[in-house]
């Protein structure tokens, strides 16, 4: 059960940030739908999370070369993904997630590995936790095309909590 249950978390992890619905793009900016489902670190629960990628592709030919005696050496593409998810764990105990990546490149590819830093922040006292890794952005055109989570490590933050769902607005 146990190794099911991590090959499933694997898996859906791994379909993390995959492009699914339709795209839409404007200004460099690629929005579509994704969700994210990881055992927590701190009591081994899956969580599952929905939300929507907004990855931004930033390519100015521009700057190539200015004042670098390396000539290209300078990076001109900027890639910037990120992702705000709401969800459950198998206990029904509400999560919300962020998730940020950000890299610079030095030319236009199809693939960019991201650096990530992800905060599951779990409310009616589920403990939060900590997602870091490699995220692979897709991209055709100068446009995401789609991603996938290809490396992480996840860490228990028993004592941070999101008070999503806890507190009362009437102050």
């Amino acid at each position: 059960m146990i190794r099911a249950k991590y090959c499933f978390s694997i898996w859906v992890l791994g379909m993390a940030v995959v492009c699914s619905g339709v795209l839409q793009a404007q200004d460099g900016l690629t929005t579509y739908p994704g969700a994210i489902g990881i055992d927590n670190p701190c009591n081994a629960s899956l969580v599952v999370v929905s939300g929507t990628n907004n990855v931004r592709i930033d390519d100015d030919p521009r700057d190539r070369g200015r004042g670098h005696p390396e000539g290209n050496a300078r990076a001109h593409v900027s890639v910037d993904l990120n992702f705000v998810g709401y969800g459950k764990d198998a206990a029904g105990n509400p999560y919300r997630t962020v998730f940020f990546a950000k890299g610079q490149f030095q030319t236009e590819a199809t693939t960019y590995d991201l650096p990530f830093h992800s905060m599951w922040f779990g409310s009616k006292g589920a403990p939060s936790f900590s997602v870091d890794g490699t995220v692979r952005v897709f991209a055709q055109g100068g446009k995401a095309s789609g991603s996938e989570i290809t490396h992480f490590d996840t860490n228990c933050r028993a004592g941070d909590h999101d008070e999503v769902g806890d507190h009362d607005d009437s102050h």
